[in-house]
């Protein structure tokens, strides 16, 4: 109808002519509605027509999985990914890609969608400050299902994190309550830790990996949370208790004697030691925690039989003398390969040497010894290395009082000498470890670096040296005469 009607037409005729202008839009929109459905039929036809024929719609199911994995695996700039309020960054961006790979084409949305791997392998971060997040999370939990899963519970920046649950952090951890059965890693913040004690009864009966970290209300009453996690084999625990009543081994029950691997920060020393000489199948250690202030603190000698690494780091506690020993006179390491030991400040620790070569003597195959800040003085750095035949790698960072030129004097090889210092050594890292004279150092070090054909028997050719260039002071560089060893093969990096 073309412009407006006739006044002549009565209301009645209007009204008819209303009604029947109005069932045809009805059938047009129909009609389109229907040209619409049949459009879309045809285009998803199209795209699996063409899925079919180009290369990756021919891949197996498998392999498009692995490439799945691999795309969301990488790191790329997504402008869409950072507007949204999901997981979208760190260890929770590789899921938002997995939920935009999901939507491309149904085929892909159908193999991802039943693919319990593809969402079972990346971390799953739950902000427990982020309610919100909810029904997200319980598509990511719905869709890894039955396998197992690695779940961090933090509550995002540390300006809003408290040491109470939250009405959040209550609601997120009782709905994600029922599919810690299928947690095999678990990182907890300290907010978290409070708020999965009193949300979770457990048992983790699949957690083989725990980062923990907790403040300083340690309970008299023992934390057994996590005793019967069977399969427990790393642990982590940063632990603030210095000031705490109650010690750390007393007050977390954990199943130390099944651990491999452990990262712990206790400071309480004693509840240091105690934990580490129940961990009979430990293989790798690292501990933090400070110095004794006396020695006088026996206990029997503990065999570790699979000890290969241990790297300990004593902060300060407050003495005006610290001492370290009492780590190291029970223990028993027969397997050890690599020592790190790095102190707050050497000032003010002595270094235990007999008690420390004793230990050497039931340690006898360290391969890897690194110092930092480290009381040891020259002469107790010769008889270090006397006691380790077999060590490849000595590193040392800040110990002003280990090199001089004693020390280099017996570095430097000698057919005649009794006492041959580090056979096996190839590799020296050092950095400020005071002032050396060049020439002391370049005859250390081409006493070590001889062809095959004047290699001495059971020696070593250094291969790698880090030194910092203000070991030299105004003396030229080793790069200027040391070329012909480094043309050699000697890989030589000095530090600014």
């Amino acid at each position: 109808m073309d412009g407006f009607p006739a006044t002549s037409l009565s209301n009645d005729a209007v009204k008819a002519r209303i009604s029947a202008t109005e069932a045809k839009i009805r059938h047009l929109r129909a009609q389109i509605n229907q040209l619409m459905s049949e459009l879309q039929k045809e285009q998803r036809t199209l795209g699996k027509l063409w899925f079919m024929v180009v290369p990756i719609g021919t891949l197996p199911t498998e392999l498009l999985l692995e490439v799945f994995s691999l795309a969301v695996g990488s790191e790329c700039d997504d402008a869409d990914a950072a507007e949204t309020d999901i997981l979208t960054t760190g260890v929770n961006r590789a899921l938002h890609q997995a939920l935009l790979l999901s939507h491309v084409c149904s085929a892909w949305r159908q193999i991802a969608v039943c693919s319990p791997h593809f969402w079972a392998e990346r971390m799953v971060d739950v902000r427990m400050d982020r309610k919100n997040n909810l029904d997200v999370l319980r598509m990511l939990f719905d869709r890894s299902a039955p396998l197992s899963i690695s779940v961090s519970l933090t509550h995002g920046s540390p300006m809003f994190r408290t040491h109470s649950p939250t009405p959040s952090s209550v609601a997120i951890a009782q709905a994600i309550a029922p599919t810690a059965l299928r947690w095999k890693y678990l990182k907890l913040d300290k907010s978290s830790f409070e708020t999965v004690k009193r949300i979770f009864s457990g048992p983790f009966t699949a957690l083989e990996v725990l980062d923990i970290q907790f403040a300083v209300n340690l309970q008299s009453t023992p934390i057994q949370l996590f005793s019967e996690c069977s399969h427990l084999r790393s642990l982590t625990i940063k632990s603030d208790s210095m000031m705490s009543s109650h010690s750390l081994d007393r007050s977390l029950r954990m199943p130390w004697a099944q651990l491999t691997s452990l990262d712990l920060m206790e400071y309480n020393p004693l509840a240091c030691r105690s934990i580490l000489l129940q961990c009979r199948n430990i293989i790798s250690v690292m501990l933090t925690t400070s110095e004794w202030n006396s020695s006088a603190v026996d206990v029997p000698s503990t065999t570790l039989l699979f000890l290969e690494t241990l790297e300990m780091r004593f902060e300060d506690g407050g003495e005006d003398i610290g001492r370290v020993e009492p780590f190291f006179t029970p223990l028993c390491l027969p397997t050890l390969h690599g020592v790190g030991l790095a102190f707050d400040d050497h000032r003010s620790t002595v270094w235990p040497g007999p008690e420390f070569s004793a230990f050497q003597t039931r340690a006898p195959h360290v391969t890897r010894i690194t110092l930092n800040q480290c009381p040891i003085t020259s002469p107790e750095l010769i008889t270090l290395l006397l006691l380790a035949p077999e060590l490849k790698a000595l590193t040392l960072g800040v110990c002003p009082n280990c090199i001089d030129d004693d020390f280099l004097h017996a570095l430097t090889y000698q057919e005649t000498s009794a006492q041959q210092l580090g056979p096996q050594l190839q590799e020296l890292h050092w950095r400020y470890v005071g002032v050396l004279r060049s020439d002391l150092f370049e005859a250390a070090v081409r006493s070590r670096c001889w062809t095959a054909n004047t290699a001495p028997p059971h020696f070593r050719k250094l291969k790698k040296i880090t030194i910092n260039e203000e070991s030299f002071l105004a003396a030229p560089l080793p790069y200027n005469w040391m070329q012909d060893l480094i043309e050699q093969g000697l890989e030589l990096t000095c530090l600014s």
